[in-house]
């Protein structure tokens, strides 16, 4: 797989700044992995392949792009563990997604449902490696 290039156009920078600003407005809370579990769901429609490339234009397909990818990252990286709803058969976005949050991240999938009433879609459960469970007293997480 390709790697993100190491600085995205200046206009997508611009936009990365704005989207962080928005959500440090949002309403929520900080992540600290020793005081909180942040938790989340997320209907990302029709998640899966995405263009190699920053911007889309009308008549591409996929319409997402690496811009977007680097935006749902942003969103993510504020929780512990989020719940992408849609993800499509192809794992190319989760691939890139998963890229753009770096090391410390992993995923978990549930099977594509097929036929038309499934629309080959799943869930897959995105993570912060770092809040691996301490044992607590009587061996319970804490």
């Amino acid at each position: 797989m390709d790697t993100f290039p190491s600085s995205p156009p200046a206009a997508v920078r611009a936009e990365l700044a704005a989207l962080r600003t928005a959500l440090d407005q949002s309403g929520i809370p900080p992540k600290s992995l020793d005081r909180n579990v942040l938790v989340a769901t997320w209907n990302i429609r029709g998640f899966g392949k995405v263009l190699d490339k920053w911007d889309s234009a009308a008549a591409d397909s996929p319409r997402r792009n690496l811009r977007d990818v680097l935006c749902l990252a942003e969103v993510v990286a504020r929780f512990d563990v989020v719940a992408l709803q849609e993800v499509k058969r192809d794992l190319g976005g989760l691939r890139r997604l998963m890229e753009a949050l770096g090391p410390n991240w992993a995923w978990i999938l549930t099977d594509f449902t097929r036929g038309p009433a499934g629309n080959q879609e799943r869930m897959a459960f995105v993570f912060d490696l770092r809040r691996r469970p301490t044992l607590g007293p009587c061996g319970r997480a804490g």
